[in-house]
């Protein structure tokens, strides 16, 4: 019986230390459980490289994100489990290179999340910190943009969806539902002027790659219409 009784006391123990493993902060102290309202904000760095704007990733609670690295900026879906797990995608980004922390790409290779006090710990599978974010706010765009910086269409970046990533810099970059698309842009007010865009040259039956004819856009509210060289509609992409 007394052995009975010491044998379910280990076993006891045994599940008490598989359930506080996962709570274990790996920069040393104890952090708590998370949950999807946890992760809803704007989360900073504290570095600042200078250009662009600072490193931010801002979740909102529909299940969205986007965020910059300092220079490039993507967007893409989240979702949280309850035991920490965290499943992101990412639709596509400028490449260009200005010496800053890859924020965006962390948060989407990112596969725990972890709070530390008021800390946000991303980890990789193994449980090992990638970077330590605090909360904060999401810079607002300059006036010279007009509103037209940030994701344009779907945030997924799924086959035959079309999607534009307008970056402060005066770069772009997206897909057309088939072809990854790059290239500049400049605004005046609400009027957007796009440089040549570079396309790859892949065939995707079915889908509709109008927007490889991009010329200028205009932006009303939450919509970026689209028109060609000879100023004829070609379509509308919501904002992300």
């Amino acid at each position: 019986m007394r052995r009975t009784i010491i044998t379910g006391l280990i076993a006891i123990a045994a599940a008490s230390v598989v359930a506080l493993s996962g709570c274990a902060s790996t920069a040393g102290g104890s952090s708590s459980s998370i949950s999807s309202d946890d992760l809803v904000g704007t989360w900073v760095t504290g570095e600042s490289y200078g250009v662009g704007v600072n490193p931010f990733l801002d979740i909102s609670e529909d299940g969205t994100w986007q965020g910059s690295d300092g220079c490039n900026g993507t967007a893409g879906t989240w979702e949280i489990a309850s035991d920490g797990a965290l499943t992101t995608t990412a639709g596509p980004s400028t490449m260009i290179y200005c010496g800053g922390a890859p924020l965006p790409t962390q948060f989407s290779q990112a596969k725990k999340a972890k709070l530390d006090g008021s800390s946000l710990l991303l980890q990789d599978a193994g449980g090992a910190t990638i970077v330590e974010l605090t909360p904060g706010t999401a810079p607002t765009p300059t006036n010279s943009s007009g509103g037209v910086v940030g994701t344009w269409g779907s945030v997924t970046a799924v086959a035959g969806e079309p999607v534009l990533v307008l970056s402060e810099d005066g770069s772009v970059s997206g897909s057309d539902g088939c072809n990854t698309l790059t290239g500049t842009w400049t605004s005046d007010g609400t009027t957007v002027t796009f440089g040549q865009l570079a396309s790859t040259m892949m065939f995707c039956e079915g889908v509709d790659t109008w927007l490889v004819g991009a010329s200028t856009a205009t932006v009303e509210g939450d919509t970026l219409t689209v028109f060609d060289e000879s100023a004829v509609q070609i379509g509308t992409l919501p904002r992300a």
